[in-house]
């Protein structure tokens, strides 16, 4: 995750680059809360906030559609992580005060698999659920350059979305910024 995460502070300084987001939200209507966690959240003034889920190692997506990190089974897919993530993030900012009843942030996600090939893939997909336009591999995290295609890669992907022109202004920034990393102070009665 520090490597990510490191790469993408260097090819995006105007962005925000928030590391293991923790939450605590319902994920279906009505459903009871779970907690989870969001290995890395980019705050973009121009494209919005993106989820990012890493999986260090070799990654493997089986016809069953169970994945392994490693030897490793997961629970979930690594797709489905990042957009569990996402959804209660914007949920979270959306509903607290200091967000002040304005749109939903535009939230997209991703996955780095920092030790994988992309390429290695050919033209095939890790299913129909994990395009594979939304993976950041070994060779995307090579340089800067490569790093900001692969984000332009992403960002190009959910272009069609349709929450196009919804920058992320200062005051929106600073507003998550307060949300992500409040600091509270409970006295003794």
């Amino acid at each position: 995750e520090e490597r990510v995460r490191a790469a993408l502070k260097t090819t995006t300084p105007l962005a925000d680059v928030y590391a293991n987001v923790r939450w605590l939200a319902a994920t279906r209507p009505g459903g009871p809360p779970r907690d989870g966690e969001t290995d890395l959240l980019v705050v973009h003034p121009e494209y919005g906030l993106l989820a990012i889920e890493v999986k260090d190692g070799t990654v493997t997506r089986e016809a069953s559609g169970h994945w392994f990190a490693g030897n490793r089974p997961l629970t979930e897919s690594p797709f489905r992580q990042a957009e569990t993530g996402k959804h209660a993030i914007r949920d979270l900012i959306a509903a607290d005060p200091r967000w002040g009843g304005r749109p939903e942030p535009r939230m997209l996600h991703a996955v780095a698999f920092p030790d994988t090939d992309r390429e290695s893939l050919g033209a095939h997909t890790l299913g129909p659920d994990a395009p594979i336009e939304l993976v950041i591999d070994r060779a995307d995290l090579a340089d800067e350059t490569a790093t900001a295609k692969a984000l332009g890669r992403i960002f190009r992907h959910w272009s069609g979305d349709g929450a196009r022109d919804r920058p992320v202004s200062d005051r929106d920034r600073a507003t998550i910024r307060e949300i992500l990393e409040k600091t509270s102070k409970l006295r003794s009665l």
